[in-house]
């Protein structure tokens, strides 16, 4: 997993992608994956200034980092900008 794409991930975590299914074929590399364990605001900041394909990994009970990932690809989707990222929504949800 040198590169993976996310078609690999789905194979070694045994689940499937919950949307964005046409881009399954993108790959990432190593270095653009970043686990997010900071604030909104850090990670608002990342998302802006790292390259436009980069995985995101977070625990599934971060709200907050789910809404701000999703809200910066509307904002750059109303400039037609590309967005390539990625978010990866790791563990379980304490019901």
């Amino acid at each position: 997993l040198g590169c993976p794409a996310l078609a690999d991930l789905e194979r070694l975590f045994g689940t499937e992608l919950i949307n964005g299914k046409r881009h399954r074929f993108r790959h990432y590399r190593v270095p653009d994956i970043n686990l997010v364990s900071t604030s909104l605001g850090e990670f608002l900041t990342s998302v802006r200034t790292m390259p436009t394909r980069t995985l995101y990994v977070t625990h599934v009970t971060r709200d907050d980092i789910v809404l701000g990932f999703l809200g910066e690809y509307s904002r750059l989707k109303r400039r037609d900008k590309s967005f390539e990222s990625a978010l990866l929504l790791c563990g379980q949800d304490p019901v």
